[in-house]
């Protein structure tokens, strides 16, 4: 995938300045194209690797979660037209990772590729694919309508997320036995979903299965109104200005849904 962004861009012209986490990405990892965890990455707030762990999400899926989430927190709430070439900077390295995502969503396609730089090993669990096609996701989102336009890899991805939800959906449970999930790993699934219904704007029947599963989820996470949706929302991974508008018609759209089961 090779985009070329112009500092006249409409999305940099809509992309601010705010805090950055205070060093700089380590080296990048030569096998998997991602950068590794450290902990000055982490925010208080965020989902930790542990909390990845828990809910099945294993290395490499974790490190480029993670440098998708630093990436984002670049992305942020203040505008200012000096900071262009470091955009474009950053918004090159998001197409980058989408890139290793993606690779990450076919491994037993890239292990066929002689000469691969990458090392796929073992064979991602469904929960991290669905984690990495999610991530993906929450970067094209924006871009839908731009050129070059991701829209028709955007409806894939979100069939794609789809089946891999409902197949994990019987694992994570409440009432599965012996170990019903923790509470982040509904949170995750509750941003999981999330994003597989922004995506899906645009086919009905999908976004009903996310907007019947979402309200589902919201109770059992105890997500009573937008603020505490956010809150959730942010330990993920998010941004003000590319989240803020998608994920709120998102959250009006679960209260509706509410109303019409009488849930």
């Amino acid at each position: 995938m090779v985009v070329i962004v112009e500092a006249k861009s409409p999305l940099l012209a809509n992309l601010g300045h705010g805090d950055s986490p205070g060093t700089s990405p380590s080296q990048q990892d030569e096998s998997f194209g991602c950068t590794p965890w450290v902990p000055d990455l982490y925010l208080p707030e965020s989902f930790s690797v542990e909390d990845f762990e828990a809910a099945g999400i294993h290395y490499p899926a974790t490190s480029l979660l993670i440098e998708v989430r630093h990436l984002t927190l670049r992305f942020t709430r203040a505008s200012d037209p000096s900071l262009a070439d470091e955009w474009i900077s950053v918004f090159n390295n998001l197409c980058s990772l989408v890139q290793n995502l993606l690779l990450h969503c076919n491994p037993s396609n890239a292990n066929a590729s002689s000469g691969s730089d990458y090392a796929f090993e073992p064979v991602l669990s469904d929960v991290s694919l669905a984690a990495c096609v999610a991530a993906a996701l929450h970067i094209l989102n924006p871009l839908c309508g731009m050129h070059p336009d991701p829209s028709l890899l955007v409806n894939s991805l979100s069939s794609r997320l789809r089946n891999l939800l409902a197949s994990l959906l019987p694992y994570f449970s409440p009432s599965s036995a012996p170990h019903p999930p923790r509470r982040t790993t509904q949170e995750i699934l509750l941003w999981l979903f999330s994003v597989g219904a922004v995506s899906a704007r645009s086919n009905v029947v999908e976004r009903e299965w996310y907007l019947g599963h979402l309200v589902m989820l919201t109770d059992e996470v105890g997500t009573d109104d937008w603020e505490g949706m956010k809150r959730t929302l942010t330990k993920m991974m998010w941004n003000d200005i590319l989240c803020e508008r998608s994920f709120g018609a998102l959250w009006r759209d679960v209260v509706a849904k509410r109303e019409e089961l009488a849930w």
